[in-house]
């Protein structure tokens, strides 16, 4: 899921120009995982039970072990689903921030003045989604389908474009840009 918002036109040179949210998209809920499970369970205990009854008792405890482990995929999934990416670019700077699904936060930041963003489509590897600048690289939105990451990519070279283009940037934002770059 990504959202984005408009430019924010001030006369601060750290105000924020773009802001946008990269989530991985998630169909279900903690609440659809629980009663999910408990369909599955209406079905599978009966089933292990007649399996008891025939005499086939090994089956049980891998019956039960199944559910205990689809149970806490269906719960990492749902985890992974926090996860969140915020790219916010200003005169100054563009930042990354990352916080993963285990709650650690990274942040990186790059000069829009030498940013690339790339698409980049090794074939075997899935598209990848880059910012490159001065040697150092960062794959961002890696859970975004190829569509979204050249939506993304393309919104952000038409921001940097913008921000690089003088006749487009108000006149305190080309002093902050000349400040930042000699």
């Amino acid at each position: 899921m990504i959202r984005m918002s408009a430019p924010d036109v001030t006369h601060d040179p750290d105000a924020c120009l773009f802001r946008t949210e990269l989530r991985p998209h998630r169909s279900s809920t903690l609440k659809g995982a629980h009663v999910f499970m408990w369909v599955l369970a209406v079905f599978w205990v009966p089933l292990s039970v007649l399996f008891v009854v025939i005499g086939a008792w090994p089956v049980f405890p891998f019956m039960g072990v199944e559910m205990i482990l689809l149970y806490a995929l269906l719960r990492l999934n749902l985890r992974r689903g926090t996860e969140v990416e915020t790219i916010a670019v200003t005169a100054r700077e563009l930042s990354v921030e990352r916080v993963t699904h285990w709650g650690r936060h990274h942040r990186w930041t790059f000069q829009p003045q030498w940013l690339q963003v790339l698409v980049d489509e090794t074939r075997g590897r899935g598209a990848r989604l880059l910012l490159r600048s001065h040697g150092r690289s960062l794959a961002i939105g890696r859970f975004l389908t190829l569509e979204e990451k050249t939506g993304v990519a393309n919104r952000l070279k038409q921001v940097l474009a913008d921000l690089r283009n003088p006749a487009l940037v108000p006149g305190w934002m080309v002093a902050a840009v000349s400040i930042l770059t000699v």
